[in-house]
């Protein structure tokens, strides 16, 4: 979670996930910023990847 690359990742790579009961999606994310901007555009996109698989609308 710092500011450079960690263990071979780059900074801003984000594994997110939503499992149901049909199954599950994953998709990894390579997100550019602070910490901050990271954090919102890895909760925007696990947000949207669960309105998708739960098809809400």
């Amino acid at each position: 979670a710092g500011p450079g690359a960690a263990d071979g990742h780059e900074a801003g790579t984000v594994h997110v996930a939503v499992v149901t009961s049909q199954g599950s999606l994953s998709r990894e994310l390579h997100l550019e910023g602070d910490r901050d901007a990271v954090r919102d555009g890895a909760t925007t996109a696990v947000l949207a990847l669960a309105v998708g698989v739960l098809d809400v609308t």
